[in-house]
């Protein structure tokens, strides 16, 4: 993983078409040289290698990284587990967020508004690893009341990708 130290240094206001079709082109493949980027956007080597420094000074590239498949490195299971606690005092709830963050084996964490106060993502290696993280880590934590999974049949859809001109779009009317 890629981060730039130097980011958020530049705020931009607003994206012109090319700052769009850039974006767009990185998020597909972010290995691909200035020129080929130059190619595909009707641009200058140099005008992409200026822009897109621009964009990753003003924070709105966040990292570059490379995406693994999950089955290729053994992990074969992909679950969502919702998590209710006990309790909600702030020691207990920051003590949790912290050890959350720490076990490899969660790759998305957010604490929700609603019924659940937590939704995770995990990957693991197959179901009897997916039971131990259960039972022997997460269930071990005194603030969890309960615990929700749903294991992946199928992935329908997986991107990092964001759709800028949804983006713009949702943007300009205010939403």
């Amino acid at each position: 993983m890629r981060k730039f130290p130097f980011a958020r240094t530049r705020k931009i206001t607003s994206l012109d078409s090319f700052d769009i079709k850039l974006l767009t082109a990185l998020q597909q493949d972010c290995s691909q040289t200035h020129q080929q980027l130059a190619e595909q956007v009707h641009l200058s080597a140099s005008q992409c290698s200026r822009r897109v420094q621009r964009l990753m000074e003003s924070g709105l590239i966040e990292k570059t990284v490379a995406l693994l498949k999950p089955e290729a490195v053994g992990l074969t299971i992909t679950a969502y587990v919702m998590v209710t606690l006990r309790t909600h005092g702030h020691n207990d709830v920051d003590r949790l967020n912290h050890d959350l963050a720490r076990y490899e084996e969660i790759v998305e964490l957010a604490s929700l508004t609603g019924e659940a106060d937590y939704v995770i993502k995990l990957r693991c290696r197959d179901m009897k690893h997916l039971s131990e993280f259960l039972n022997d880590r997460l269930m071990a934590h005194a603030e969890v009341a309960t615990v929700k999974t749903s294991v992946v049949l199928q992935p329908l859809k997986e991107t990092t990708e964001i759709s800028l001109a949804f983006a713009q779009n949702a943007h300009a009317k205010g939403n």
